[in-house]
């Protein structure tokens, strides 16, 4: 547990002869990095996976979370003496319950350790990448080389867009003024706060939420059909990366761009199969690209590619919403589907609908029917 961050360099430290307490201070009391302390802790290599969750937490957390008592040393751990024999004892035992805990943690999370072996597998990569996260693995898999993109809000839309009476939303992706994620705005007691940069306004009577990182429409609502009546949860297969294939928006690090369609076509394969254990490595890896895409330290980041994978999803909904409205309630919106309400005799015209749109978009819906709608808190 926090292996990647601080065990293995207690672990290289011993080995390579240093006082494994100097290590510790270096990381915990500096706040340095591990591997900054010295050079020769890169000559050991070790094969590690890392049991914490890529949302960091404690292990003190997730033992309460598992209903354990929440067991802590009475022992400072910044002691200026040798311990005593009973001290010695204490620190075992609470050492040993940290291991007994990270070893029902490892159970509980096996599901991942599963994936990432499955990962290696499937693209043939040796054991040592086992302690990558995934969004590393995807550098790896699309063989991707770091460039410095200085065109980062170079923003276009998608010349088969047609927005209807919400053009105004494409009119401001473009719009040069809303070029940042963030800003300062004037707080209700007059101070200054950070918020994410977004554009609210009302489609389809819902207020949506449009902003760099995607769309979204919610209301605090319980709805339960008529007998002639359907809720429809229209979600489009594989949005993201079928957005990067069909429009060419995979991060132009990549030097195996045609890892892409293989990675897509097996997931979908494998999906039609029926295949579900089979198919996750695959699945996984046609989403995190695009997040690889937003991140800064990764080799794929392409911070262009990223905006307009978000960007075409988004515009592409309302393009679609904009299509249906007159015929379906929408009940709510999120970046890759929408619910909406609709009578049943109007299904036959809804569907001939969205078909147009997915000639025209080349993106392909997948539907799920409900009788009752409820939300609440989203």
């Amino acid at each position: 547990f926090n292996i990647r961050d601080y065990d293995q360099y207690i672990f290289k430290a011993i080995l390579c002869d240093f006082n494994p307490k100097e290590v510790n201070d270096w990381i915990i009391v500096k706040d340095r990095k591990g591997w900054e302390f010295s050079r020769l802790l890169h000559k050991v290599k070790i094969n590690l996976f890392d049991v914490m969750p890529n949302q960091r937490v404690s292990l003190k957390t997730l033992e309460a979370f598992q209903g354990f008592s929440i067991h802590e040393s009475s022992i400072p751990f910044d002691i200026d003496r040798a311990l005593t024999d009973q001290e010695i004892t204490e620190t075992i035992e609470y050492c040993r319950f940290d291991v007994m805990n990270t070893i029902e943690v490892f159970l509980k999370r096996k599901g991942e350790f599963d994936a990432q072996m499955d990962l290696l597998k499937a693209f043939k990569l040796p054991l040592s990448n086992i302690g990558k996260t995934q969004a590393q693995l995807a550098a790896v898999i699309f063989d991707a080389k770091r460039q410095n993109f200085k065109d980062e809000w170079d923003i276009r839309l998608p010349n088969n867009l047609d927005l209807g009476k919400y053009k105004f939303v494409g009119d401001w992706f473009l719009d040069k003024n809303n070029h940042k994620y963030e800003h300062y705005v004037t707080g209700a007691r007059g101070g200054q706060k950070k918020e994410n940069v977004h554009l609210k306004c009302m489609i389809a009577g819902l207020e949506h939420i449009i902003a760099w990182g995607g769309i979204h429409a919610g209301q605090v609502i319980n709805i339960t059909c008529e007998p002639d009546e359907v809720i429809i949860d229209a979600d489009a297969g594989q949005l993201y990366p079928n957005l990067m294939r069909i429009y060419n928006l995979l991060s132009r690090a990549a030097r195996k761009p045609e890892m892409l369609n293989y990675i897509l076509d097996t997931s979908m394969r494998l999906k039609a199969e029926g295949k579900k254990k089979e198919r996750e490595p695959y699945k996984r890896q046609c989403n995190i690209v695009y997040g690889a895409s937003g991140d800064k330290t990764n080799p794929l980041y392409d911070p262009l590619m990223r905006n307009l994978v978000c960007v075409y999803g988004q515009v592409f909904f309302i393009d679609l919403i904009d299509k249906i409205e007159d015929i379906a309630q929408i009940l709510n919106s999120n970046t890759d589907g929408i619910f909406f309400k609709v009578k049943k005799k109007d299904l036959p015209e809804l569907y001939r609908r969205i078909e147009i749109w997915e000639e025209r978009t080349q993106l392909k819906m997948e539907y799920a029917e409900y009788t009752k709608f409820i939300s609440k808190d989203v």
